[in-house]
């Protein structure tokens, strides 16, 4: 499946869903935790994040500690050392929100929320910032998506650019692995 938008000369996708059409219903792109099944769009320069960042996303995970890392969304692919930022759920119960300044593992810092301590199959608004001048990475759940509750307290990390990779941003897995268990709304 493939969304179109009109960019005043052609027609350009701007999201590819690697899934079927019955994975998607009711406003929500629904991941079942195995395969490649995750939605994406290409790189390009409106996802080319690299200064200051706040990543928020309305999900319903199956479990709120699944069984392996679940990528909620991020524009990361490791193969390549194509890193840039993804946030993903835990199975401590926590969200982690790692970048790289280079595109490389020796690059990437990991910080990791407070443990969030959600029911199963509970929708939740989750969310991490990050400031490029001094790495600071906060995270946030909300039941609302407008009135936002800090988790933990606020992580020190590398400060500086992200890296500018040609990874698409993936939402709900990523390349390489780590599918989310759930819906992502």
């Amino acid at each position: 499946l493939a969304a179109w938008t009109f960019d005043g000369d052609s027609l350009a996708p701007t999201i590819e869903l690697d899934c079927t059409a019955s994975d998607i219903g009711g406003g929500y792109l629904y991941v079942t935790g195995g395969g490649s099944a995750y939605a994406f769009t290409p790189d390009g320069a409106e996802v080319d994040i690299t200064g200051d960042i706040d990543v928020r996303a309305m999900i319903t995970p199956v479990s709120w500690t699944p069984a392996g890392n679940s990528c909620i969304v991020g524009k990361f692919m490791t193969g390549t050392d194509q890193r840039s930022w993804h946030l993903t759920l835990l199975p401590t119960g926590q969200l982690r929100f790692a970048w790289s300044t280079d595109g490389t593992n020796a690059g990437t810092t990991n910080v990791d929320s407070g443990v969030l301590g959600f029911a199963d199959n509970t929708t939740r608004w989750v969310r991490a910032t990050r400031s490029a001048a001094t790495g600071d990475v906060t995270f946030y759940t909300s039941h609302d998506g407008v009135d936002w509750s800090q988790v933990g307290v606020t992580a020190s990390g590398a400060a500086g650019a992200m890296f500018n990779s040609t990874a698409v941003l993936s939402v709900g897995g990523r390349t390489g692995g780590n599918i989310m268990d759930g819906k992502v709304h």
